[in-house]
């Protein structure tokens, strides 16, 4: 249907132009009213009407239009309608009240679906070309956010089924900033079943220290990794020996546990022991994963000096060996991946 004198405006509505799902029903009366340029308002709506009258309705204009359920269907349908309007368009500005999330999300659905990535100004050109009213920016941001979460998922839900891919485990380690401002940043690293690495947390702090890995790591068990049974690795820094051992930290057995990074074990040891070979032979009963293996390369590093092995033995195997790990490293002996 169509009104003369006013091309390509839809003229009103007849029995079935807004019927069915309320969602529908109401999307065509707003569609309508900004096709028109012109502005109503609601004057009843609950879960079994819906009545619209023209906001000049008692100034010479009797448009009005009441759609209700028609339960045995579970339809909208068009009870009464009094069109057309007899108002002059009152929308002069360049935007309009019924061009709201519900419209703007009907209309910019498919480009989204086709393309999460399309910008907001491209949507609201879009939306602008289409409807000859322009929404404001911030309206089409809400708008296309709200729709990503429709095809894609809600951004918190999502983020919360993390855990449920990821080996229960995280890599956290620190890094020295050399910038105008200095300082430290410390990261916390996941990694999912297909060995994608997922940063999950970072702080920016002023140094590597009890105070600032307490701070990191309480925040870190509390709002990102509170799953029980979750493995630490890290270096042997004190501050982080401090933090992963407070009593209310969250990170005692059988809570959590924790297990050294081999690389900086082996570096501490090569500090006290030099030369390559005693390295790769701690390193290698490190990596061993059955413990006639871990004594094999253990009995080689006593051959070569007791000392290496005597140093060896005063770090808890369950710390930094893979076959006392009980299986909570996942082959992962290195913090490489933070």
């Amino acid at each position: 249907m169509r009104q003369e004198g006013v091309p390509g405006q839809p003229a009103g509505f007849g029995a079935r132009d807004a019927e069915g799902s309320a969602e529908e029903a109401l999307l065509s009366v707003k569609t309508y009213s900004i096709r028109r340029g012109v502005q109503y308002k609601v004057v009843e709506s609950d879960y079994r009407r819906y009545v619209g009258k023209c906001s000049e309705f008692g100034n010479g204009c009797t448009w009005l239009i009441r759609l209700s359920l028609r339960q045995c269907k579970g339809l909208w349908e068009v009870k009464r309608y009094n069109g057309l309007h007899t108002c002059l368009a009152t929308s002069i500005s360049s935007n309009h009240r019924s061009l709201d999330y519900h419209v703007i999300s009907a209309f910019i659905m498919p480009m989204v679906r086709a393309d999460a990535s399309v910008s907001i100004k491209v949507l609201l050109n879009a939306t602008a070309a289409h409807f000859g009213f322009r929404p404001t920016y911030m309206r089409v941001w809400l708008t296309k956010q709200k729709a990503v979460a429709l095809i894609y998922g809600d951004w918190d839900e999502s983020y919360n089924e993390l855990p449920s891919h990821c080996k229960p485990l995280v890599s956290i380690d620190g890094t020295h900033l050399y910038s105008k401002y200095g300082g430290t940043l410390l990261v916390a690293i996941a990694q999912d079943g297909n060995s994608n690495i997922l940063p999950v947390a970072f702080a920016l702090v002023e140094g590597e220290n009890a105070e600032s890995w307490s701070f990191f790591l309480s925040h870190l068990r509390q709002h990102v990794t509170p799953q029980p049974g979750l493995l630490v690795i890290s270096d042997r820094h004190n501050g982080i020996k401090a933090a992963l051992e407070a009593p209310d930290g969250g990170w005692l057995p059988p809570s959590a546990y924790r297990a050294f990074c081999i690389r900086h074990v082996a570096a501490n040891f090569a500090l006290t022991f030099k030369g390559k070979d005693a390295r790769r032979l701690l390193v290698n009963a490190a990596y061993a994963k059955t413990e006639v293996e871990f004594h094999y390369w253990l009995d080689i590093l006593r051959s070569e000096d007791p000392a290496m092995c005597d140093w060896a033995n005063r770090i808890e195997y369950s710390l930094w060996t893979q076959h006392c790990d009980e299986g909570r490293r996942f082959g992962h002996m290195t913090t490489n991946i933070s």
